[in-house]
């Protein structure tokens, strides 16, 4: 997994240095409703399948029409104050594919959510989250979209309704370390991205005739 880790950071920083800074790619995290997973339901989860989804909800968006490129891979957190694992995504894109990340909010698996209880405001929840401006302390903000540690990430919800996550990750205990192991040895990680508007190659990411326009 380090090898192809290294590999997939080199090649998007190959591609990131194709664009002036007007026109810079943009990196963004998405955390789909439907991806949280009970520790007993995770050995079921088909990343292939979820994947596929994924990427039918970018076409719905516009994503084939847009023109651009845009490239994600699956990372995880699990949650011990609930027994849950929250799979989502890390992703770099062109901006030509801002607006289609902008219409995906529109579907309730990725929409903006604002928790209220007993009149008080409570945190707002943001399954989508975008960096606009240009990228800096490079390679740092292109390695973190390919992590492969998954951290310990309780998220607490208080009296009011107020949610909040633990920003330090920890190892996850046992057994569900080893869980996390034994689910992600039966994926290749061509499984665990995305590419829209790109393709492999041994050299790297090329853009594909679709991404040219």
């Amino acid at each position: 997994m380090f090898v192809e880790q290294a590999w997939i950071v080199a090649a998007l920083l190959a591609l990131h240095r194709l664009y002036t800074a007007a026109m810079a790619p943009i990196t963004f995290a998405i955390v789909p409703r439907h991806w949280t997973y009970r520790t007993d339901e995770l050995d079921g989860a088909d990343i292939r399948k979820m994947m596929e989804a994924f990427r039918t909800d970018l076409y719905k968006a516009g994503a084939r029409a847009a023109g651009g490129w845009l490239y994600v891979f699956l990372h995880g957190e699990y949650d011990g104050e609930h027994g849950v694992f929250r799979l989502h995504l890390h992703g770099l894109c062109s901006r030509e594919m801002i607006p289609v990340l902008r219409a995906l909010r529109e579907f309730w698996r990725y929409k903006t959510s604002k928790c209220e209880k007993d009149g008080s405001r409570a945190a707002i929840y943001r399954p989508i989250r975008m960096r606009l401006k240009p990228l800096y302390n490079m390679p740092a903000p292109i390695s973190y979209i390919v992590k492969a540690f998954w951290p310990s990430r309780p998220v607490f919800i208080g009296a009011d309704g107020t949610r909040r996550r633990v920003r330090s990750g920890q190892r996850i205990p046992e057994p569900h370390h080893s869980q996390v192991l034994l689910w992600l040895d039966r994926w290749k990680v061509t499984d665990l991205e995305l590419l829209i508007g790109l393709r492999r190659t041994k050299s790297g990411f090329v853009r594909t005739q679709r991404g040219m326009r």
